[in-house]
């Protein structure tokens, strides 16, 4: 067996320690409204079947319901599924621990320490959502994470399935389709396309399948179409932007107006606007990697730090946002770290998501919930930063240079089809450039 084997096997072998370790030491806190939900879902599955699940409340997606009946099956009763229900942690945890392996395992690879890998595990900003939160936002986010590994991989149709995967676990990820559509640029080709096209369309029938056996396969899509406009407040407990100018966002419409917009439709356009300036550093480096050979490390730091930037601006400025779904930035900023060696937007991320989550939850009982650092714009403050912060770090790694903005801007004008005198002018500043 050759070293990095061994070091692989280590990295096994520890992980699962871990594993049996919080099994046998569970914390039994959870967020009781939540946990509330996972029973009485398993429990109306087990009693009226899988396809049931939107007749009795679920809005949840097809893969966790997967998840909520094979528990309730294995549990075998109802008195068992209510009784047991903490543990369904432990499933969630699974997904906790695989990027971790993941991770240490290409670091092995690239004959660095993996060690680093820890530092991701071993914060509480990390694990809280699955231990203390009994939350589940670690499924989709380890989904994408495993997705993108496979893209950069160039495993497209391993790629497509697993962000399938994703959306159906939680629609919010969504969010990821820009960063995975530019990753994925350099590959596309005609056969590329086809396979992209199959394997979404496959995956997805096999997800709802049951659904579609039963007739009310639009039980599904009404489930996400109604999913919008849940909580039409300004924030649900997620100290973001809002924050900064409204002190009681949880209990104020996002419908009310400013300037003749509503703040839904404000957050909405702040959303896009960052989005373009996140994305802006991964397009001219995916363009670039035509013209020259790029690191796959190089493109594994641009691509989390990215996902990380996404998974902010998408919290940070649409309303109607809840304090977990920042959750992925964790991940995502903590591989960026790993692999760069700059923590600071990492700490940054785990501060924030910290404060923001044990504020709501309070699991931890600690008695300065009232002091400034629990304060919403103080959090918010720190997610500000962060976001500026990351922002600069992201055009830094990338090397943007204004001649390479210029040149996408000139592109962009030049495939303004209505303008055929703008389009040549823009074809000779492209020579030009």
């Amino acid at each position: 067996m050759t070293e990095s084997s061994q070091q692989i096997k280590y990295v096994f072998i520890f992980l699962l320690l871990v594993f049996i370790n919080f099994a046998i030491y569970l914390p039994k806190t959870s967020y009781e409204s939540d946990t509330l939900y996972w029973v009485n879902w398993a429990s109306g599955m087990f009693e009226k079947g899988f396809t049931s699940a939107y007749s009795i409340g679920v809005n949840y997606n097809p893969f966790y319901l997967y998840i909520l009946c094979f528990y309730a099956k294995f549990q075998g009763s109802l008195q068992n599924i209510r009784e047991n229900i903490l543990y369904l942690k432990l499933v969630t945890l699974l997904f906790d621990l695989l990027p971790i392996f993941l991770i240490a395992k290409f670091l092995i690879k690239e004959k660095q320490s993996y060690i680093a890998a820890f530092f991701i595990l071993f914060n509480i900003s990390y694990l809280y959502n699955t231990m203390l939160w009994g939350q589940v936002d670690s499924i989709h986010t380890t989904l994408i994470f495993i997705s993108c590994l496979f893209l950069l991989n160039q495993q497209i149709i391993l790629s497509c399935i697993f962000f399938v995967l994703a959306i159906n676990m939680k629609l919010q990820s969504i969010i990821f389709l820009p960063v995975i559509a530019i990753a994925v640029l350099p590959q596309l080709n005609f056969k590329n396309i086809l396979k992209i096209i199959v394997s979404v369309l496959v995956t997805q029938v096999v997800m709802v399948f049951p659904f579609i056996l039963k007739g009310n396969v639009m039980d599904v899509w009404t489930n996400n179409t109604n999913a919008m406009g849940t909580f039409p407040v300004i924030s649900v407990s997620a100290d973001n932007f809002w924050y900064l100018f409204e002190s009681n966002s949880y209990s104020m419409s996002d419908s009310i107006e400013f300037t003749g917009i509503t703040y839904k439709n404000w957050g909405f356009i702040l959303f896009l606007i960052f989005s373009v300036v996140v994305l802006l550093p991964l397009v001219i480096s995916m363009i670039n990697s035509k013209k020259e050979s790029i690191s796959r490390a190089f493109l594994y730091k641009s691509l989390s730090l990215t996902l990380a930037l996404i998974t902010l601006v998408f919290f940070y400025f649409n309303t109607e946002m809840h304090e977990r779904y920042i959750h992925p930035a964790i991940l995502f900023s903590g591989v960026y770290a790993v692999l760069s060696s700059d923590y600071i937007i990492y700490v940054l991320f785990s501060i924030g998501y910290f404060l923001n989550i044990e504020k709501v939850l309070q699991s931890l009982k600690l008695n300065n919930y009232n002091t400034l650092i629990f304060n919403t714009k103080f959090i918010s403050i720190i997610f500000l930063i962060t976001l500026i912060l990351g922002i600069y770090k992201l055009y830094s790694i990338n090397k943007v240079r204004w001649a390479d903005v210029r040149r996408l801007l000139y592109l962009s004008t030049y495939f303004n089809f209505s303008k055929p005198a703008t389009k040549q002018k823009s074809l000779t500043s492209l020579k030009q450039l």
